[in-house]
Formats: structure tokens, C-alpha cells, sequence
């Protein structure tokens, strides 16, 4: 699921991917889908008016899946790289993968840059369990 939505990424399907993102985390979003696809879309046409593209994504491995509040939830390390004029750059990110259906599906949650303990304050159901390092830039 995770490479899938890596793929919607890729393929510039924004609203595909949007549909992707943990059902929480788009209760809080005002505009809900629509608004998330559209502000991917507007980001996406920014970075390239500077040079910049996604040209690849890829999920890397599964950390241990927690039991918690109804929920399955591990991490997933996401790995974006970008083409610039300075040079190829390749991030990783912090995935959340929750299924509220007992693994049937998957919704994504992107660390965001946050700590575990402010992600969790829009978001209490995260275990505390995870291990969650530093975002690398």
C-alpha cells in the first residue's frame, strides 16, 4: 500500500494519493480531498517553476506492527527523490501506516517534521511505542 501510494505520487494522482492519507489527519483538513489534491497539484507546478521535480519515491521497510486503540499501526521510512538545479537530493521521510480494518487497508500519516509527542497531540491514538527518529533532510 505504501508503494502504491509512492506511485500516486509519481503519476502526479493527487487525489488518489489523498485518499491515501490516515481519515483523521483529512477530518482536520478544511476542504477535505479536493483541497489537499488541489494544494499538491499547486505545489508540485511552484517547485517547478524553480527547477525542482519528484522523480522518484519509494517506501522502505515495515517496523513492527503495534495493536492500539482499534488500530494497526508501524512505521515506514519514505524515500523521495527530487531532481534541482543544484543536484539530485533524495529525502526520507516518516511514514505512519494505520489500518482501522484490521490490515485489510492503509492509510498513510506523514511525520511531518513533528516529534511523536506533538504529533500526538492532534493525534492521541499514535502509540507511544513507536520509535521515531529524526527527520533527515
Amino acid at each position: 500500500a505504501a508503494q502504491k501510494m509512492c506511485d500516486h505520487l509519481l503519476k502526479k494522482e493527487y487525489y488518489k494519493f489523498a485518499q491515501m492519507t490516515y481519515t483523521r489527519a483529512m477530518e482536520k483538513n478544511e476542504g477535505g480531498l479536493t483541497e489537499m489534491a488541489r494544494f499538491m497539484g499547486a505545489q508540485e507546478q511552484a517547485m517547478a517553476a524553480q527547477g525542482v521535480s519528484v522523480v522518484g519515491a519509494y517506501p522502505g521497510d515495515a517496523s513492527g506492527i503495534i495493536d492500539t486503540a482499534g488500530e494497526l499501526q508501524c512505521t515506514i521510512p519514505q524515500h523521495v527523490k527530487l531532481k534541482q538545479p543544484s543536484g539530485p537530493h533524495t529525502y526520507r521521510t516518516l511514514l505512519f501506516a494505520i489500518s482501522r480494518d484490521k490490515g485489510k487497508t492503509w492509510q498513510f500519516l506523514d511525520l511531518r517534521d513533528m516529534t511523536l509527542t506533538e504529533l500526538r497531540k492532534e493525534f492521541p491514538t499514535l502509540s507511544t511505542k513507536h520509535n521515531v527518529p529524526p527527520t533527515q533532510r
